[in-house]
């Protein structure tokens, strides 16, 4: 049976789930065994992210992952999945780190609200004078919209884009109109 349009096809293979851990209250690590594109070199590059796609048994919502290692002999993937709590307190900050070998990740890399990035981006590219492949930032949220309105601008965006002939390195995440 062939899905209809906007339905995940249920024949093709998916990730088993092999382990699911707590390291903090606000984290769920989730490791999966890739039955598909294991061998795929792009899992090896730094700041790898994927799209986990829910279908529409809960309203087709779709969230984008960092890969926090992958395993290539094993086809082992493990990815954090931060528990968002609502009306998280005015003012209250934290710490993010990033766990790599690769220095490059560290070269004007970040992801943070929406608006905050355009402004270090403009500061790093306006005033610093940085190329726009030097400055690596992105806005995974915007405070008062929901993260599925987002990713549904996102994708008119990417759809519209690879409609025109462009590919992945036209996309300018942070020019999208949220």
């Amino acid at each position: 049976m062939k899905p209809r349009s906007g339905e995940i096809d249920d024949y093709l293979p998916r990730p088993v789930v092999e382990r699911v851990e707590r390291p903090t209250e606000s984290i769920l690590r989730i490791t999966v065994q890739l039955t598909s594109s294991a061998d795929d070199p792009n899992w090896l590059r730094p700041n790898v992210a994927f799209r986990n796609q829910l279908g529409p048994r809960y309203d087709d919502v779709s969230r984008i992952y960092a890969v926090r290692t992958f395993d290539a002999s094993s086809g082992s993937m493990t990815f954090d999945v931060v528990l968002i709590r609502l009306q998280w307190p005015e003012g209250l900050t934290g710490v993010g780190w990033v766990a790599t070998d690769d220095t490059e990740a560290f070269a004007v890399w970040g992801a943070r609200e929406l608006d905050q990035m355009r402004a270090i981006r403009a500061h790093f590219r306006e005033t610093v004078g940085l190329a726009k492949d030097g400055v690596v930032v992105f806005g995974y949220w915007k405070r008062g919209v929901s993260t599925t309105e987002i990713y549904q601008n996102r994708l008119r965006n990417y759809t519209s884009i690879l409609e025109s002939g462009g590919t992945l390195a036209d996309i300018d995440d942070l020019a999208i109109g949220i």
